[in-house]
């Protein structure tokens, strides 16, 4: 048996991977620029900047010390750098000119000129990303630049938009708000990632034209295959088969169930649902594969090869919809496609540098979505740990080799990625080992079944019932392992939730440890030790934090009233009953599980008894005593009796009655009625000696 460990001679040197270092140096100065809030920077500043770098870069390069010369890496390293500050300034769509919220008139509405980007149908309203070409008015055409994410009402005449359609409308875009509650979905930032930073809901379906229809192109000659495919498979599958399919085939999610998703998500396999770079890289294996078995050889021959395998790539990119995870992924793939072209082997960590400048200079703001963390962490963990895993998994039996293949895959993709899903998604499949494995051999019979079951059905209706039946016994076979993994006892682990520090020590650790396995020397190892240490000392503070916990949640609710009094791992719930329970999952059910306690009690307000949970709270009909002070909870039949002095108000009739009653605090939730802030403002209380919190504006109310 081979030893599981590499060759110390053929260990990792840096110098070996020259892509790595500048890829990483521009996404540095991405992020920098975002820290700085993306300045405006002028082109004389730029030039002087790059002419003093040239001038150091020729000093050094005439000094012969091989120390000075080494300097000469780092220089051009900051020269990565800066070259990714400027890039994402230039990119920025605020930056600009004339940017169309800096033409908008101070006041009113506008008419604006937008070409239409995506359309994402919904229950209520039908979501646009658009590119604002133009300003109109009565005496003015002023061209413009920027994105405008517009909610159109649903029906059949909205349906009927497409890709690349021009709409005039009028109104008043606004800036997308952070979230009212912590820990919530941050939609401003995950919009920002996308260049988008204003949203217009138009109400009425006069208020929109269309002035100008798209011509028939290749998204549209793509929409049109991709449903006849889609009809192909409607034959032969039904039901959450005929979901599947379409989903990781096509990439069509709109007949997914949220039981079905949410089965997948437990056991790690949601994954296979989004068309992403798995499916990119699974359909790179067939066509190179299946393009392998042709006995020709020579430069030519891997010409027409590697050619024939990037146009198979970007053909199911535009097949499965084209959107940016999908195209991205088919950069990436189509660079390590072309890196084998030569006859020198090229590294797998220099094409992913260079699919990663590629990638990031044409939109520096990939780097924010999750989508693009996670493609590239996948294959640098297959990279780093994909060979030491099966030197460990190997066995003289060819057969078991083939299936630990796919294990040391998988469990290297795993590894690779795990700082990411703890970070973002704050879960950990326990089973992911077994469902990931089938998954990784369903997905790709599904992928190259689905695949030859369209060209059959196009070309050769007759045989498709053979390939039907074929797709329809491994998307049943695939739903049956997940569903049956989704029962296993502690299927789905939820995790604490990590911080910044935290994902960036355990990320840093990840790494360090897969070059230590290649090199095996002291520094690596004491460095992957100093990154533990410091995990753990932030795990420790986080835990320390909780425990010592004390306060009281006021939640930004519609209509309703959610109170969370938190006492370390413990909390009472105070709601009123018009709230939906569901809608707790995007209020405060993030919050919770952020800050590591559980609800020990739920009480409906208004209290119809006395109500005391030892070391958190007591509750007296309308009144609420915590660890921040004394709380009036109104309700509507709240008397001028039950009107005490306490520390905090949560008011029910504002508008009528006034600030009339003494408090520190007042608090405007979505249970009391109010018009306007300043009609507010003028109640009988003077407001220096009273603050006052709209859950509405100024996010959910904290006491601490």
């Amino acid at each position: 048996m081979p030893s599981p460990f590499v060759d110390p001679r053929t260990a990792f040197r840096a110098g070996r991977f020259p892509l790595v270092a500048p890829a990483i140096a521009f996404g540095v100065g991405i992020l920098v620029a975002a820290c700085c809030g993306y300045p405006k920077l002028t082109s004389g500043w730029w030039a002087s900047v790059l002419l003093a770098v040239l001038l150091l870069f020729m000093v050094l390069r005439t000094w012969k010390e091989p120390v000075v010369r080494r300097r000469l890496g780092y220089l051009i390293v900051l020269l990565f750098s800066l070259a990714g500050y400027w890039c994402s300034t230039l990119h920025h769509p605020p930056n600009h000119s004339p940017f169309f919220v800096e033409a908008l008139p101070a006041t009113g509405t506008a008419t604006l000129l937008v070409q239409i980007k995506s359309v994402r149908p919904g229950e209520k309203s039908i979501r646009l990303e658009t590119e604002v070409e133009m300003l109109v008015s009565d005496s003015l055409r002023k061209p413009v630049s920027g994105k405008l994410l517009l909610y159109l009402p649903v029906n059949e005449r909205v349906a009927a938009l497409n890709f690349g359609d021009r709409i005039l409308f009028a109104g008043r875009p606004e800036q997308i708000s952070p979230p009212l509650n912590p820990h919530a979905f941050d939609a401003a930032s995950y919009w920002a990632g996308k260049g988008i930073f204003h949203r217009l809901f138009v109400r009425e379906n006069e208020a929109w034209q269309l002035t100008r229809k798209a011509r028939p192109g290749l998204r549209a000659w793509a929409t049109t295959l991709r449903e006849s495919w889609l009809n192909s498979f409607r034959d032969h599958l039904v039901g959450n088969e005929l979901a599947v399919a379409a989903a990781l085939v096509l990439g069509k999610k709109d007949l997914l169930t949220e039981d079905l998703r949410s089965a997948y998500a437990d056991t790690g396999a949601v994954h296979v649902l989004a068309v992403s770079g798995l499916h990119v890289g699974i359909v790179s294996l067939l066509f190179s594969g299946l393009l392998g078995l042709f006995p020709w050889r020579g430069l030519w021959w891997r010409i027409i090869k590697v050619g024939l395998t990037i146009a198979g790539i970007w053909g199911f990119a535009i097949l499965t919809g084209g959107s940016a995870s999908v195209l991205r992924a088919a950069a990436m793939f189509s660079v390590l496609a072309a890196g084998g072209l030569g006859r020198r082997k090229t590294h797998l960590f220099n094409l992913l540098g260079f699919a990663a400048l590629a990638i990031l200079l044409v939109d520096p703001r990939q780097i924010f979505q999750v989508g693009f963390q996670l493609s590239f962490a996948a294959v640098a963990g297959i990279g780093l740990f994909q060979k030491w895993l099966a030197g460990l998994l190997f066995s003289r039996f060819r057969w078991v080799n083939k299936i630990t293949a796919a294990l040391s895959v998988s469990l290297a993709a795993t590894l690779g990625t795990l700082p990411f899903c703890l970070y973002y998604f704050h879960q950990f499949p326990l089973y992911f080992l077994l469902t990931g494995t089938v998954v990784v051999y369903s997905a790709f019979a599904i992928l190259l079944t689905g695949i030859l079951h369209g060209f059959i059905s196009l070309a050769f209706s007759k045989l498709s019932f053979l390939t039907g039946a074929v797709l329809n016994f491994f998307v049943e076979l695939q739903n049956a392992v997940v569903f049956w993994g989704r029962q296993l006892p502690g299927a789905r682990q939820e995790t604490a939730w990590i911080s910044s520090w935290e994902f960036g020590l355990l990320l840093l650790s990840i790494v360090i440890f897969g070059w230590w396995l290649r090199r095996r020397d002291f520094n690596s190892l004491a460095a992957v030790l100093i990154c533990l240490l410091g995990l753990s000392f932030f795990g420790w503070q986080s835990s320390k934090v909780r425990k010592e916990q004390r306060r009281t949640v006021v939640y930004n609710q519609g209509n309703g009233r959610v109170i969370d009094i938190v006492s370390g791992n413990r909390a009472l719930r105070l709601i009123s009953p018009e709230v939906d329970p569901e809608k707790l999952r995007y209020t405060a059910e993030n919050h919770q599980s952020a800050r590591g306690y559980r609800i020990d009690t739920t009480l409906y307000l208004p209290a119809a008894k006395t109500y005391e949970l030892p070391g958190v709270a007591t509750v007296v009909g309308n009144l609420l005593f915590t660890a921040q002070g004394s709380w009036l909870i109104e309700n509507a039949y709240s008397t001028e009796t039950e009107m005490i002095e306490v520390d905090f108000i949560l008011p029910h009739n504002f508008s009528e009655k006034g600030a009339a009653e003494p408090a520190k605090s007042w608090v405007i939730d979505g249970k009391t009625r109010y018009y306007t802030r300043d009609e507010m403002l003028e109640g009988a209380v003077d407001s220096t000696t009273s603050k006052f919190h709209f859950t509405a504006k100024d996010g959910a109310f904290i006491a601490e």
